[in-house]
């Protein structure tokens, strides 16, 4: 938008609305007007035509609530949001019920505070969009995974092209890998795949390349998995650019349902538009000394950039080899919850020499059952039981 979003806030204390406007203005928003419940809010919201209207819903929460869905009602192309102490499920639901497009839980971060308003006045321009007839062909996109971690040798890339494939076959849906190793890319060669067309050679033809031609650049792996293999030399990074990299990106994601961004173990422009466009974030390490120090700095970075982190879910490779340093010491350490950890397994290595991922080579070891849990668990994907396929092959 060219301006400065107004917002009205509404909330019967006048010592609260002012500490809420003070939060906007340095989320950098422009607060147009504060107004208390009921009519009051109603008339002022007719009066200044707010971008967004925030409520503040405590209990009692019925007056708060029904100014709410008075204010959704009587302005409903403008976006509701509502901030509250509360934090249960069924105050969540009857806020989001009474027109809340989004719902803040107190304390709010200024980032948190700032993305939430900017989320949900871009769906309000789609929406509008849509009703007008300009969005008549607007693609799918994919969930961006992003396997980033701040050491090399932490088993990044294997993980990407086992989490691929298993993608692949638990959720029948279509995945791209897309090398963004600016060293040495090692996935065509993990999967001993050609590489006839590179991420260098989208580059050339961006001018031109969309999410019908951009299949033409892709060589796909026997599981199913398609690959954007990297450049085949460092020094061809020299002539890709990060807008060049989110426009290859955003093709990827247009015309697939899932894309794995493998990514090297360093920090450099191309890596942060992968951090950038991501859905989710697996931050892998190991439990060694140095992957531990790494990821703390890295985490300390991504932290001072004000990155989402919730999107950021850390992996611990090689879990179960024991050096005195437990998973529990490692989440305290980095003050995050570690969400998933790879058992040592040596049937990878195996696998990598065979030039197939574990997860095909090898689906019964530990490591590909765990892979393909992971795999589940990002897709949404549960695992059906021996007792409910029974009972629906009786049923047929």
């Amino acid at each position: 938008m060219a301006k400065t979003p107004d917002v009205l806030v509404v909330d019967q204390d006048s010592a609260a609305r002012a500490e809420m406007a003070k939060s906007l203005r340095a989320a950098g928003f422009s607060v147009g007007a504060e107004a208390a419940f009921g009519m009051e809010s109603l008339a002022t919201a007719r009066e200044v035509s707010p971008d967004v209207i925030m409520v503040h819903v405590e209990e009692p929460s019925s007056r708060p609530l029904q100014t709410a869905e008075a204010l959704a009602n009587a302005m409903p192309g403008t976006p509701l949001v509502i901030y509250s102490t509360l934090t249960d499920a069924d105050s969540v639901r009857r806020a989001m019920l009474s027109g809340a497009r989004d719902y803040l839980s107190l304390p709010v971060r200024a980032q948190e505070l700032a993305r939430s308003l900017h989320i949900v006045l871009e769906q309000e321009e789609r929406r509008r969009m849509r009703s007008s007839g300009q969005m008549a062909e607007v693609p799918g996109y994919a969930t961006i995974v992003t396997v980033f971690g701040a050491k090399g040798g932490v088993g990044k890339t294997t993980l990407s092209i086992n989490l691929a494939p298993a993608l692949v076959r638990e959720t029948g849906q279509s995945v791209v890998i897309c090398d963004l190793d600016t060293s040495f890319g090692d996935v065509t060669t993990l999967l001993d795949m050609p590489s006839e067309h590179t991420l260098a050679d989208a580059v050339q033809n961006i001018d031109f390349l969309n999410r019908s031609n951009i299949k033409d650049f892709l060589v796909r792996h026997p599981s199913g998995v398609n690959i954007l293999p990297c450049p085949p030399s460092p020094a061809d990074w020299t002539n890709i650019s990060p807008q060049s990299v989110r426009h290859v990106i955003r093709c990827l994601a247009e015309t697939h349902d899932y894309v794995i961004l493998d990514t090297p173990g360093a920090f450099n422009e191309i890596v942060a538009v992968g951090l950038e466009v991501a859905s989710l974030v697996l931050m892998v390490t190991s439990l060694d000394m140095a992957s531990i120090k790494d990821t703390i700095v890295a985490l300390d970075l991504l932290r001072s950039w004000s990155f989402p982190e919730e999107k950021l879910k850390i992996a611990i490779n090689h879990s179960s080899q024991s050096n005195g340093i437990k998973p529990e010491d490692l989440s305290t350490a980095l003050s995050h919850e570690i969400f998933w950890q790879i058992p040592h397994d040596r049937a990878v290595s195996v696998s990598n020499q065979m030039g197939q991922p574990v997860v095909v080579a090898k689906p019964g070891s530990r490591v590909s059952q765990n892979v393909t849990e992971l795999a589940r668990l990002l897709a949404g994907v549960r695992k059906e039981s021996n007792k409910g396929l029974m009972r629906r092959l009786l049923r047929v």
